[in-house]
């Protein structure tokens, strides 16, 4: 599994994907020739290459946001603007109150997904064992050994 940033340099070009790559044709069908993107591939070589069929070089990766000298001037431009967005984060290029700021947000989205989880659990907590007994005890639907 490839690391946010990803490129593939080709002489003195980097290729990689940003948002707006995320749209149109091509993207649907990367969808459907990689059923996992969100999880792992969309900001990975394999990716890239899906979308730059043709160009071949060095798999680069960055992972040090510690600074901006550590990426491309392209990838840097690309983050300040905000590209990636879709692609991956880089919480390190957030100074401290940006990331409070953050872990605010995203604090609050998770504290709302754990309130649905559990609803939905408890749901189906509610549902699992009628909905066995229901079936079990019809013979159709039980295995020969127990009929």
């Amino acid at each position: 599994m490839c690391n946010f940033i990803s490129t593939i340099k080709s002489g003195n070009e980097h290729f990689y994907l940003t948002k707006n790559d995320l749209k149109g044709k091509r993207f649907k069908e990367f969808k459907e020739y990689n059923k996992d993107f969100w999880e792992e591939e969309i900001c990975g070589h394999g990716a890239i290459n899906f979308f730059y069929p043709d160009v071949t070089g060095e798999h680069w990766e960055g992972e040090d946001f510690s600074s901006q000298k550590n990426f491309p001037k392209c990838v840097v431009e690309d983050i300040k603007k905000g590209n990636f967005r879709g692609i991956g984060i880089c919480i390190d290029i957030l100074n401290n109150e940006g990331k409070k700021k953050y872990k605010k947000i995203t604090q609050s989205a998770l504290a709302e997904f754990e309130k649905i989880k559990q609803s939905a659990w408890a749901e189906y907590e509610k549902i699992k064992q009628p909905a066995f007994w229901d079936i079990a005890t019809q013979r159709k639907f039980r295995n020969r050994n127990w009929k």
